[in-house]
């Protein structure tokens, strides 16, 4: 069975698209996993899909870095983009 972990990053980088400073994340599954270098997450600000760096900052992540993931990734990045989307735009009505 999975669940929502949430988490407080203890260095908090900001995201390179809108410099919003990203001091949380969540993820799915079985049990709290910090981010690695690498994986990916969805700005909660600007719906920007980002990569962690080695140094656990933020990259945006490239159009041929997505389209070579798991379409089963491909499709949950894609679903948190459009509720990040949604979720600011309800907040900015």
């Amino acid at each position: 069975m999975s669940n929502v972990h949430s988490m407080q990053l203890m260095v908090a980088p900001e995201c390179p698209v809108c410099q919003t400073v990203i001091d949380g994340v969540s993820n799915i599954g079985p049990e709290a996993k910090t981010p690695e270098p690498d994986d990916f997450t969805v700005c909660i600000y600007c719906s920007t899909i980002l990569r962690f760096t080695t140094e656990l900052g933020l990259r945006t992540c490239t159009q041929e870095e997505f389209d070579a993931q798991h379409p089963t990734l491909r499709t949950q990045l894609s679903t948190y983009k459009i509720a990040a989307a949604k979720v600011r735009q309800s907040h900015s009505n």
